[in-house]
């Protein structure tokens, strides 16, 4: 049994309940403390084996999920300058990622140094973490709940964050950090928001130019592979 909770205030309650239950049925344990939704469900998915047993894999374990989540970034950014000039963003800068005062804030700062240790710094410092656990309450006026719902930035809690005035390249994680939405306010009271409808779009966009790169226009219409976007209720 895997168990992971994140830092709502009932979660480590919650969490030692269902630790004694599966004690008291003899059910082997691996507790892995403070983590993210997507890093349980990584665990849990790694320590499946192909052929049905179950086991632990390197990959099994926070760190495995956050070298796994590296190598497809930095992947990623090599396919992109094949379908666009490097530097073709205008500089962009480092995105803010708001942390909802969660535990998305810690795996994002784990994941700058993951980049950094096996990669470059160069692709760490893309990243800027905001919204600690310790800076302010979990999900209260910040995160992807309220940034989706009331169309506002928001609360930056952390000092220097809320001093910086390039807050242009944004993005926010609710509190378990399975959700994420991309904005960019403007002084103008325009409001720019991706949210996963249009986060999907933009990756099948990225895709459709990489399927064609470099085929004329006529062979495009006989291209054996398709691509779609499947849109559900909760995006």
């Amino acid at each position: 049994l895997h168990v992971g909770r994140d830092t709502r205030s009932h979660s480590l309650e919650f969490s030692n309940l269902l630790i004694q239950a599966a004690e008291a049925m003899a059910i082997p344990i691996i507790n892995h403390g403070i983590v993210t939704t997507p890093m349980l469900h990584h665990v849990v998915l790694y320590s499946n084996t192909a052929n049905g047993s179950i086991g632990p894999t390197p990959l099994a374990s926070r760190q495995g999920y956050l070298q796994q989540l590296a190598q497809a970034y930095v992947e990623l950014d090599q396919l992109l300058v094949v379908v666009q000039p490097p530097n073709s963003g205008g500089g962009l800068p480092p995105l803010q990622v708001d942390g909802a005062c969660g535990v998305g804030y810690s795996a994002m700062v784990d994941f700058q140094t993951v980049l950094s240790q096996k990669y470059s710094s160069h692709y760490a410092s893309r990243f800027q973490a905001r919204n600690p656990p310790s800076a302010g309450p979990l999900n209260h006026h910040c995160g992807s709940e309220h940034v989706q719902k009331q169309l506002q930035p928001p609360t930056w809690y952390d000092a220097v964050a809320a001093k910086d005035t390039d807050h242009t390249y944004c993005c926010s994680v609710d509190g378990d950090a399975d959700r994420i939405v991309f904005f960019q306010p403007s002084p103008s009271s325009c409001w720019t928001l991706l949210d996963g409808d249009k986060i999907a779009v933009l990756i099948a966009h990225f895709f459709q130019k990489m399927l064609f790169h470099g085929e004329p226009t006529e062979a495009q219409s006989s291209h054996p592979l398709t691509l779609g976007v499947v849109q559900t209720a909760y995006a």
